[in-house]
């Protein structure tokens, strides 16, 4: 009769196992975590640069339609707005400034909206765009302010420099989690005129939550800022 060689594990081998295979799922889960935050900051990044540079875009393309109309037939400026340096009652005047010094900067013009020859009609709608505090940051290092930034579109339907009940007046706020605004005139100016080639820096800066963290401590935020300079003269290589 042959004995079988075949026997079975003991315990001190099963625990032997037991804790290798315990460890290996360990370091996978943490990889795969490390991946996913990794995956997330990527993300994060991504939406913030996409949210940064359509501000931009839009403010921008707002101030190209006021100072100069420009006439393609002619190749030539034909006509200047009306000014913008006297806005509506009740409607906030343009304030140059950065949020980082303190202030909380508008910008508030008029747009062309008509070809009418009536420079008050044609240039009937107000445009503002407003910084507001929206607090602080509160899972990001430091504890920032938080600013957001709001678009208000007035139509003077009258003409009479009041945009009253009943007028059309829309405000909606196009951009959250600003830690830096700013809009400055590059010759240092404070007002926003109507004089050839008037250029505006523009300068955002988006931060959202870091999703790496460090101990008990928010870690530093994850920020994208943006600068441009918009011109508010119609101007061919504007109108692109």
């Amino acid at each position: 009769m042959r004995t079988s060689t075949l026997r079975g594990l003991t315990f001190v081998e099963i625990l032997v196992a037991s804790s290798l295979l315990t460890l290996i799922s360990a370091v996978s889960l943490s990889f795969l975590a490390v991946l996913q935050r990794g995956g997330t900051t990527v993300s994060k990044n991504t939406n913030i640069g996409v949210d940064a540079r359509r501000v931009l875009g839009e403010l921008t393309k707002d101030l190209r339609q006021t100072g100069w109309a420009y006439d393609e037939a002619t190749n030539a400026n034909f006509e200047r707005g009306p000014s913008t340096a006297t806005v509506p009652a009740g409607f906030p005047p343009t304030l140059f400034g950065d949020t980082s010094l303190g202030a909380l900067p508008t910008l508030s013009f008029r747009k062309r909206t008509g070809f009418s020859g009536d420079l008050d009609a044609d240039w009937s709608e107000w445009v503002s765009y407003q910084v507001v505090l929206d607090g602080n940051f509160t899972n990001v290092q430091g504890t920032p302010q938080r600013f957001l930034l709001r678009r208000r579109v007035a139509i003077d339907t009258d003409d009479d420099g009041v945009i009253t009940v009943g007028e059309p007046d829309t405000t909606v706020t196009i951009v959250q989690n600003l830690s830096r605004v700013a809009f400055a005139r590059p010759d240092g100016g404070d007002a926003l005129s109507l004089q050839d080639d008037l250029n505006i820096d523009l300068t955002i800066q988006l931060t959202l939550s870091s999703p790496v963290g460090s101990g008990g401590a928010p870690p530093p935020g994850i920020s994208v800022s943006y600068r441009e300079r918009a011109r508010m003269n119609n101007l061919p290589e504007d109108r692109n």
